[in-house]
């Protein structure tokens, strides 16, 4: 019986060395084997936004009556294109055009008398007094003369700009009043699109960039713009900033309807903001 209790102790001795002597093997393996090394350096991206903005003209006015009376002529027409200089309304002229005749009558009588004047004056034959009040005289009349004159230009009523007609607000035979919008005129050679953006997508977005745009009802076409201008102060209520794009509309394509711009905004990627030297990342390959 003691004989077999001591085999016992000396068999669990032997398995109890065996499997030390095997994990110091195994550890000893692990240890020796290789090391691959991954240095970690900040990257750029590229995130692509897109945003819905209005599109509007770059230029758009509204055009009224500076001057009173019936409308003789309306030759304009909604989505007709003009020219700068085009008349586009013409109001009752006849009594501007008598009061400008009449002005341009006495300016001419007293220009004459003034020239008479100057003469006699040279040869000493009137007084100094005599003189200055023809000179006088002169100066009124000329200044009404000018006065009646700009009264008159006011009965027609011409563009400012090249563009087309967006909106007409009278008609023919119509008597108008000053202040009374007559059309709205729009140039559409250049569309103005203005989009909000938040102070994340800010830092991205630079005056001078190219930004593609879709418009609605022109899904297929992708038009491109430049950034015009970025804003610096935030709106109140939502926190977001205005950018303005500028894209050329040679054609007349579109305005005043819904785009939607996209940019494409260059980051640095980091694990941490904080992390400025170089991070080494070691992989065990087993």
């Amino acid at each position: 019986m003691k004989t077999t209790t001591k085999l016992l102790i000396l068999l669990s001795i032997c398995l109890l060395c065996f499997s030390c002597g095997k994990e110091d093997k195994k550890a000893k393996t692990i240890a020796k084997k290789p090391v691959n090394v991954t240095i970690v350096t900040p990257q750029s991206f590229q995130s692509t936004r897109i945003i819905s903005g209005q599109a509007e003209a770059m230029h758009d006015i509204v055009l009224s009556a500076e001057t009173a009376g019936q409308v003789e002529s309306l030759p304009i027409r909604i989505g007709k294109i003009i020219k700068q200089g085009d008349i586009l309304a013409k109001i009752d002229e006849q009594l501007a055009k008598a009061q400008l005749n009449s002005a341009k009558a006495n300016f001419r009588l007293a220009k004459t008398n003034y020239n008479m004047q100057k003469k006699l004056r040279a040869k000493k034959l009137i007084s100094f007094q005599q003189f200055q009040a023809t000179q006088t005289q002169k100066e009124v009349a000329e200044s009404n003369y000018n006065m009646a004159n700009i009264q008159y230009k006011k009965t027609h009523i011409k563009s400012p700009i090249n563009g087309l007609v967006a909106e007409k607000y009278i008609d023919e035979k119509e008597y108008i009043a000053p202040g009374m919008p007559v059309c709205r005129v729009a140039n559409l050679e250049k569309i103005k699109i203005t989009i909000w953006v938040t102070d994340t997508d800010l830092p991205a977005l630079n005056k001078g960039d190219k930004v593609k745009t879709k418009f609605t009802g022109l899904k297929n076409q992708v038009f491109t713009g430049l950034i015009s201008s970025v804003g610096s102060v935030a709106n109140q209520l939502t926190r977001t900033f205005p950018i303005e794009i500028i894209i050329d509309n040679p054609s007349f394509n579109f305005a005043n309807s819904s785009a939607s711009p996209s940019f494409t905004a260059k980051q640095k990627s980091c694990l941490n903001s904080l992390i400025s030297e170089i991070i080494i990342i070691f992989f065990i390959l087993f």
